[in-house]
């Protein structure tokens, strides 16, 4: 029998699919990475990402099996063994709130390469809410649009083209911010060259890796920066910011 001090924990990078912190063409291509992917890579490696979809992934498989014990097969449901299990690309686990993650549902962060369409990452903020005219409606009532304190409906008419109608429309809406704010409020900033760096700072720190050990690895030394723990610090501070607070 196999005593508990015998049993070695996982390592983080095997637990969560990291690549070699220390070889960046471990990475992959991250050339053809567009933002989506990106985005991916930083979420899967937040903490309370991770914390959210093994508390839910497990519930959201057996409520899809249950489902399907419900209807029976008829032709409108998979068989058991095609759902999808947490372990497989593809699940999405569900939660209250996952828009908390800009996500519908929570891919397994522990796989890198999930399809794309279950890491298509919404709007930070801002919505579509899209609804048809008074015809479609009985009685003809209107559409009712929630715009909260701080938010504008525009209506675009489908039935026409939309370049047009979408000309002009950042001015006058820059226009009605300033009226409201005060100033244009400006967008923060994307540097997608430094974002590998980033992910090779947030793996070393989770595998162990001192500041000084990521020093020599991530720091790019120029004449203001030099190779330093403390500057690595800095690098992994920034890595964490933008993991939890993704630009628009």
């Amino acid at each position: 029998m196999q005593h508990e001090r015998d049993i070695q924990p996982v390592s983080p990078a095997k637990e969560w699919g990291l690549p070699d912190w220390l070889d960046g063409g471990s990475y992959g291509y991250t050339e053809s990475w567009n933002e989506n992917r990106w985005r991916w890579e930083f979420t899967r490696r937040r903490e309370d990402y991770r914390a959210d979809f093994d508390r839910y992934a497990e519930p959201t498989y057996v409520r899809a099996i249950e489902l399907y014990k419900t209807f029976k097969p008829d032709g409108r449901l998979v068989a058991p063994d095609q759902i999808l299990k947490p372990t497989d690309p593809g699940f999405t686990a569900t939660m209250p709130g996952p828009m908390k993650y800009g996500l519908a549902g929570l891919p397994n962060p522990r796989i890198s390469e999930q399809p794309f369409y279950v890491r298509m990452f919404q709007p930070t903020y801002g919505a579509a809410t899209l609804g048809e005219g008074p015809e479609f409606l009985a009685g003809g009532e209107g559409v009712s649009v929630d715009a909260p304190d701080g938010t504008v409906a525009i209506v675009f008419d489908l039935a026409q083209p939309i370049k047009p109608q979408l000309q002009g429309l950042q001015s006058r809406l820059e226009l009605e911010q300033e009226l409201r704010h005060g100033k244009v409020v400006p967008g923060r900033r994307k540097h997608p060259r430094t974002w590998l760096r980033y992910l090779r700072v947030l793996d070393g720190r989770e595998c162990g890796a001192t500041f000084a050990e990521i020093a020599e690895v991530a720091v790019v030394e120029t004449e203001d920066t030099a190779p330093t723990p403390p500057a690595a610090k800095v690098v992994w501070d920034a890595a964490r910011a933008l993991m939890f607070n993704w630009p628009a």
